[in-house]
Protein backbone atom coordinates (compact mmCIF):
# COMPACT_ATOMS: atom_id res chain seq x y z
CA UNK A 1 0.00 0.00 0.00
CA UNK A 2 2.93 1.95 0.67
CA UNK A 3 4.25 1.69 -2.85
CA UNK A 4 1.09 2.42 -4.29
CA UNK A 5 0.66 5.14 -2.23
CA UNK A 6 3.97 6.64 -3.44
CA UNK A 7 3.41 6.12 -6.78
CA UNK A 8 0.00 8.09 -6.68
CA UNK A 9 2.00 10.83 -5.11
CA UNK A 10 4.76 11.12 -7.75
CA UNK A 11 2.29 11.24 -10.66
CA UNK A 12 0.21 14.24 -8.65
CA UNK A 13 3.38 15.61 -8.37
CA UNK A 14 4.64 15.61 -12.02
CA UNK A 15 0.89 16.29 -13.50
CA UNK A 16 1.42 19.55 -11.58
CA UNK A 17 4.89 19.87 -12.65
CA UNK A 18 3.97 19.38 -16.13
CA UNK A 19 0.62 21.24 -16.40
CA UNK A 20 -0.17 24.70 -15.61
CA UNK A 21 -3.40 25.94 -14.87
CA UNK A 22 -3.73 27.34 -18.82
CA UNK A 23 -2.85 23.74 -19.47
CA UNK A 24 -5.55 22.10 -17.52
CA UNK A 25 -8.26 24.76 -18.60
CA UNK A 26 -7.15 24.04 -22.52
CA UNK A 27 -7.36 19.97 -22.02
CA UNK A 28 -10.46 20.08 -20.59
CA UNK A 29 -11.69 22.51 -23.11
CA UNK A 30 -10.80 20.28 -26.07
CA UNK A 31 -11.81 17.03 -23.92
CA UNK A 32 -15.26 18.58 -23.70
CA UNK A 33 -15.64 19.73 -27.32
CA UNK A 34 -14.74 16.06 -28.25
CA UNK A 35 -16.94 13.91 -26.42
CA UNK A 36 -19.84 16.79 -26.91
CA UNK A 37 -18.91 16.22 -30.88
CA UNK A 38 -19.30 12.23 -30.87
CA UNK A 39 -22.33 12.48 -28.71
CA UNK A 40 -23.60 14.90 -31.55
CA UNK A 41 -22.26 12.17 -34.65
CA UNK A 42 -23.89 9.48 -32.40
CA UNK A 43 -27.50 11.15 -32.72
CA UNK A 44 -27.14 12.29 -35.77
CA UNK A 45 -26.13 8.57 -37.17
CA UNK A 46 -28.43 6.37 -35.00
CA UNK A 47 -31.11 8.55 -35.09
CA UNK A 48 -31.53 9.22 -31.39
CA UNK A 49 -29.73 10.08 -28.55
CA UNK A 50 -30.14 8.94 -24.37
CA UNK A 51 -32.09 11.88 -24.61
CA UNK A 52 -34.92 10.23 -25.73
CA UNK A 53 -34.96 8.75 -22.05
CA UNK A 54 -35.43 11.90 -20.38
CA UNK A 55 -39.09 12.44 -21.69
CA UNK A 56 -41.71 10.45 -20.05
CA UNK A 57 -43.69 8.11 -22.42
CA UNK A 58 -46.32 4.81 -21.33
CA UNK A 59 -44.44 2.08 -19.52
CA UNK A 60 -45.05 -0.29 -22.65
CA UNK A 61 -43.46 1.89 -24.89
CA UNK A 62 -40.39 3.37 -23.12
CA UNK A 63 -39.69 -0.45 -22.16
CA UNK A 64 -39.60 -1.39 -25.93
CA UNK A 65 -37.55 1.51 -26.85
CA UNK A 66 -35.12 0.79 -24.13
CA UNK A 67 -34.69 -2.65 -25.19
CA UNK A 68 -34.50 -1.51 -29.18
CA UNK A 69 -32.03 1.13 -28.39
CA UNK A 70 -29.86 -1.29 -25.96
CA UNK A 71 -26.30 -1.45 -27.40
CA UNK A 72 -26.50 2.13 -29.00
CA UNK A 73 -27.36 3.49 -25.60
CA UNK A 74 -24.55 1.79 -23.53
CA UNK A 75 -22.10 3.63 -26.42
CA UNK A 76 -24.05 6.84 -25.67
CA UNK A 77 -23.28 6.65 -22.18
CA UNK A 78 -20.13 5.18 -22.34
CA UNK A 79 -19.04 8.67 -23.74
CA UNK A 80 -21.67 10.84 -21.80
CA UNK A 81 -19.66 10.03 -19.03
CA UNK A 82 -16.41 10.68 -20.44
CA UNK A 83 -18.21 14.21 -21.03
CA UNK A 84 -19.15 14.33 -17.60
CA UNK A 85 -15.91 14.07 -16.42
CA UNK A 86 -14.53 16.64 -19.43
CA UNK A 87 -16.89 19.30 -18.56
CA UNK A 88 -16.62 19.44 -14.69
CA UNK A 89 -12.69 19.75 -14.93
CA UNK A 90 -13.55 22.30 -17.55
CA UNK A 91 -15.60 24.71 -15.65
CA UNK A 92 -13.79 23.57 -12.46
CA UNK A 93 -10.52 25.34 -14.52
CA UNK A 94 -12.92 28.21 -15.62
CA UNK A 95 -13.43 28.87 -11.70
CA UNK A 96 -10.68 29.07 -10.81
CA UNK A 97 -9.01 31.24 -12.93
CA UNK A 98 -11.73 33.25 -12.61
CA UNK A 99 -11.04 33.92 -8.51
CA UNK A 100 -7.62 34.15 -9.80
CA UNK A 101 -8.22 36.73 -11.50
CA UNK A 102 -10.16 39.21 -9.15
CA UNK A 103 -13.48 37.86 -9.60
CA UNK A 104 -16.24 37.57 -6.95
CA UNK A 105 -15.93 34.41 -5.30
CA UNK A 106 -18.99 33.98 -4.49
CA UNK A 107 -21.07 34.81 -7.81
CA UNK A 108 -18.28 32.12 -8.82
CA UNK A 109 -18.88 29.54 -5.98
CA UNK A 110 -22.77 29.66 -6.81
CA UNK A 111 -22.20 28.94 -10.89
CA UNK A 112 -19.91 26.71 -10.37
CA UNK A 113 -22.32 24.88 -7.61
CA UNK A 114 -24.85 25.34 -10.60
CA UNK A 115 -22.43 22.84 -12.52
CA UNK A 116 -21.29 20.79 -10.13
CA UNK A 117 -24.97 19.99 -9.22
CA UNK A 118 -25.77 19.15 -13.00
CA UNK A 119 -22.63 16.89 -13.22
CA UNK A 120 -24.12 15.41 -9.95
CA UNK A 121 -27.10 14.32 -11.73
CA UNK A 122 -26.14 13.34 -15.05
CA UNK A 123 -24.29 10.81 -13.66
CA UNK A 124 -27.47 9.61 -11.24
CA UNK A 125 -29.54 9.88 -14.62
CA UNK A 126 -27.08 7.71 -16.88
CA UNK A 127 -26.84 5.14 -13.75
CA UNK A 128 -30.83 5.18 -13.25
CA UNK A 129 -31.59 4.68 -17.17
CA UNK A 130 -28.74 1.75 -17.35
CA UNK A 131 -30.93 0.40 -14.38
CA UNK A 132 -34.24 0.23 -16.31
CA UNK A 133 -32.26 -0.94 -18.94
CA UNK A 134 -31.10 -3.95 -17.15
CA UNK A 135 -34.76 -4.15 -15.45
CA UNK A 136 -36.31 -4.40 -18.61
CA UNK A 137 -33.82 -6.87 -19.93
CA UNK A 138 -34.24 -9.03 -16.85
CA UNK A 139 -37.92 -9.33 -17.51
CA UNK A 140 -39.10 -6.86 -14.26
CA UNK A 141 -41.61 -4.07 -15.45
CA UNK A 142 -40.97 -0.86 -14.96
CA UNK A 143 -43.47 1.99 -13.55
CA UNK A 144 -44.61 5.13 -14.44
CA UNK A 145 -43.05 6.79 -11.67
CA UNK A 146 -39.86 5.82 -12.76
CA UNK A 147 -39.87 7.21 -15.99
CA UNK A 148 -41.17 10.52 -14.71
CA UNK A 149 -38.57 10.67 -11.92
CA UNK A 150 -36.13 10.06 -14.92
CA UNK A 151 -37.68 13.12 -16.68
CA UNK A 152 -37.80 15.76 -13.71
CA UNK A 153 -34.22 14.83 -12.96
CA UNK A 154 -33.25 15.67 -16.14
CA UNK A 155 -35.33 18.81 -16.28
CA UNK A 156 -33.65 20.55 -13.26
CA UNK A 157 -30.14 19.14 -14.75
CA UNK A 158 -30.40 21.13 -17.58
CA UNK A 159 -32.35 23.87 -15.39
CA UNK A 160 -28.70 23.91 -13.37
CA UNK A 161 -26.63 23.37 -16.87
CA UNK A 162 -28.16 26.56 -18.74
CA UNK A 163 -27.87 28.64 -15.78
CA UNK A 164 -24.22 27.99 -14.32
CA UNK A 165 -23.11 28.14 -18.11
CA UNK A 166 -24.29 31.67 -18.24
CA UNK A 167 -23.36 33.01 -15.18
CA UNK A 168 -19.77 31.45 -15.93
CA UNK A 169 -19.78 32.33 -19.31
CA UNK A 170 -20.79 36.17 -18.02
CA UNK A 171 -17.75 36.72 -15.72
CA UNK A 172 -15.34 35.15 -18.07
CA UNK A 173 -12.99 37.95 -19.18
CA UNK A 174 -12.59 38.32 -22.89
CA UNK A 175 -9.62 39.76 -25.17
CA UNK A 176 -10.41 43.35 -27.26
CA UNK A 177 -12.85 42.06 -30.37
CA UNK A 178 -14.39 38.83 -28.38
CA UNK A 179 -16.82 40.18 -26.08
CA UNK A 180 -19.76 38.81 -28.57
CA UNK A 181 -18.52 35.13 -27.09
CA UNK A 182 -21.04 36.37 -23.83
CA UNK A 183 -23.68 36.49 -26.17
CA UNK A 184 -23.68 32.38 -26.98
CA UNK A 185 -23.68 32.10 -23.19
CA UNK A 186 -26.77 33.96 -23.17
CA UNK A 187 -27.90 32.20 -26.43
CA UNK A 188 -27.67 28.50 -25.24
CA UNK A 189 -29.66 29.84 -21.83
CA UNK A 190 -32.91 31.16 -24.27
CA UNK A 191 -32.25 27.99 -26.18
CA UNK A 192 -32.35 25.68 -23.69
CA UNK A 193 -34.99 26.97 -21.43
CA UNK A 194 -36.87 27.41 -24.60
CA UNK A 195 -36.90 23.46 -25.07
CA UNK A 196 -39.04 23.11 -22.23
CA UNK A 197 -41.95 25.29 -23.67
CA UNK A 198 -41.92 25.05 -27.10
CA UNK A 199 -42.80 21.90 -29.46
CA UNK A 200 -42.77 21.05 -33.28
CA UNK A 201 -39.99 22.41 -35.76
CA UNK A 202 -38.52 25.40 -33.34
CA UNK A 203 -37.60 21.95 -31.19
CA UNK A 204 -35.59 20.12 -33.18
CA UNK A 205 -33.70 23.97 -33.93
CA UNK A 206 -33.21 24.51 -30.05
CA UNK A 207 -31.97 21.33 -29.78
CA UNK A 208 -29.25 21.90 -32.73
CA UNK A 209 -28.30 25.30 -31.14
CA UNK A 210 -27.97 23.45 -27.48
CA UNK A 211 -25.48 20.85 -29.22
CA UNK A 212 -23.81 22.79 -30.77
CA UNK A 213 -22.94 25.11 -28.10
CA UNK A 214 -21.48 22.52 -26.19
CA UNK A 215 -19.03 21.35 -29.18
CA UNK A 216 -17.73 24.93 -29.94
CA UNK A 217 -18.75 26.82 -26.36
CA UNK A 218 -15.40 25.68 -24.50
CA UNK A 219 -13.33 25.88 -27.68
CA UNK A 220 -14.38 29.84 -27.91
CA UNK A 221 -13.32 30.46 -24.41
CA UNK A 222 -10.13 29.38 -24.43
CA UNK A 223 -9.72 31.46 -28.09
CA UNK A 224 -11.45 34.55 -26.04
CA UNK A 225 -8.64 34.55 -23.25
CA UNK A 226 -5.51 33.29 -25.64
CA UNK A 227 -3.07 36.59 -24.17
CA UNK A 228 -3.90 35.83 -20.32
CA UNK A 229 -3.63 31.84 -21.26
CA UNK A 230 -0.15 32.33 -22.50
CA UNK A 231 1.33 34.20 -19.80
CA UNK A 232 -0.69 37.60 -19.27
CA UNK A 233 -0.18 38.49 -15.70
CA UNK A 234 -3.85 38.97 -15.01
CA UNK A 235 -7.45 37.29 -16.04
CA UNK A 236 -9.18 41.12 -14.62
Amino acid sequence: RDHVGHCISAITQWIKLMMTAADTLRLSAFATSACALILLVLALTTGGSQGMFQLYAPVADYSALLLKRAAVLRLDIGVDLLFIAAYLSFFVSMARQLIAGGKDRMLVGIALGLVMTTALLDAIENAHILTMLRAVENGSVLSAGQILAQQIASQVKFQAAYCGMAALGLLWPTRTGWGWIKTLFILQLVAGLGIFVVAGGMLKLLYVVRATFFVVGPLLIIMSAKPALDGSPSFA
